[in-house]
């Protein structure tokens, strides 16, 4: 039997499109500093003829997706250690929510090539989804054009986040089918004539909105990080939209529901799940459980006898165990009802586990234990065929 004594292990704190024709599939950023706001504004979501794919649902291009569970590969092409760790901080808050992996490739081929002002180019853009693995090894499927050292985190997060919602399949969510924007079209006109756009330019990239049989669509969502910010004065009833910063809810269920993670059946923990005291979790042939006992210990046991591995945690007030990650560390985290603060068994320390909302602990139908993330086993009990 494999067992973990608590009192030894346990710690208390323990697109691109070509620049030169936007009326192509993908997505340029243009920007202009606004010379009130200094805000940066985004272009170029437009599709002629039959060249916007039908079935799509809300913001997404489904010929542009990746397929699920890919490993979507990242090099740097310019920019210094700080800059790449800084992408990557951001890129796993899409990273958590789907079943896809963002893995940093700093040497090879990579499927997404990034780039800071790529010879000298002071606009931000990213080719939608697959189109990126499409680009040269040399030259970039993303770039950012302002973001640099001295960028605030504010900044630096919501254009990483809006980038990189390009780069898995989602247009802008101010052409919405049904978002019913009362534009004052001469006053976009002359803002976007300071930026050097033409009317049919702005008709293209701010009032052409898809149309409902182009695609399928979730609800309008003004909150969205895929949305321009909209000074009042563009519209006629005076509505407006922030400045979107963070994924908003619906970002979060859209794009799970895009790239949904797969639940084994017989996981025990899915995400921040936990098993209460006195519960059961079993494999799918029923022949092996972990139990978290009213003693406080949790059991893994063959057939409701034999005891194939425990925690034993010397404590009789525990209430639940759920599992959790702090850095390059997986815990199982024991609630006791005596100390606000959960009692930490680390399963697994190595590398930096960065999908906590797709962990999943299941029992094999052999008896083993495993932890693991949808794509890759993290941690095994190693008591198969016991």
């Amino acid at each position: 039997m494999k067992k973990i004594f608590l009192f030894l292990l346990c710690a208390f704190f323990l697109f691109s499109c070509s620049q030169e024709n936007i009326d192509q599939l993908s997505e340029s950023e243009n920007y202009n500093a606004r010379k009130s706001e200094n805000i940066y504004v985004c272009t170029a979501d437009f599709y002629e003829g039959n060249d916007f794919p039908s079935n799509q649902k809300a913001a997404i291009l489904k010929t542009k997706k990746w397929e699920d569970e890919s490993i979507i590969t990242i090099k740097f092409l310019n920019g210094s250690p700080s800059l790449e760790d800084k992408v990557m901080k951001y890129v796993l808050e899409w990273g958590k929510l789907i079943n896809l992996e963002f893995r940093k490739n700093p040497r090879g081929n990579a499927d997404i090539k990034v780039a800071f002002k790529w010879n000298g180019d002071k606009t931000s853009w990213s080719y939608h989804g697959i189109d990126s693995k499409t680009i040269l090894q040399d030259q970039p499927s993303m770039n950012f054009g302002w973001l640099d050292e001295s960028t605030s985190e504010e900044e630096f997060r919501r254009v990483v986040l809006h980038e990189f919602g390009h780069a898995l399949g989602l247009v802008h969510e101010h052409l919405h089918p049904i978002n019913n924007i009362q534009w004052n079209k001469d006053v976009v006109y002359a803002y976007y004539a300071q930026q050097g756009w033409n009317k049919a330019t702005v008709d293209r990239n701010i009032f052409n909105k898809f149309t409902t049989t182009q695609t399928n669509y979730s609800t309008y969502d003004k909150y969205s990080i895929m949305h321009y910010d909209i000074p009042s004065s563009h519209t006629l009833n005076n509505y407006s939209v922030g400045i979107n910063n963070v994924l908003s809810q619906k970002d979060i269920e859209f794009i799970s529901q895009q790239y949904p993670i797969k639940t084994a059946k017989n996981a025990l923990f899915y995400g921040k799940d936990h098993i209460k005291v006195g519960e059961s979790r079993t494999s799918e042939n029923g022949v092996y459980s972990l139990t978290l006992e009213n003693t406080g210990d949790l059991i893994l046991r063959k057939n409701n006898n034999t005891i194939l591995w425990s925690i034993e945690t010397g404590y009789n007030d525990v209430t639940a165990v759920s599992i959790s990650i702090v850095r390059f560390q997986i815990n199982l985290d024991f609630k006791l009802s005596s100390i606000s603060r959960p009692l930490s068994v680390p399963l697994y320390i190595g590398d930096r586990i960065s999908y906590d909302s797709s962990l999943n602990l299941r029992i094999e139908n052999n008896g083993n234990l495993v932890l693991d993330t949808g794509n890759k086993i993290i941690w095994k009990s190693n008591t198969d065929g016991k």
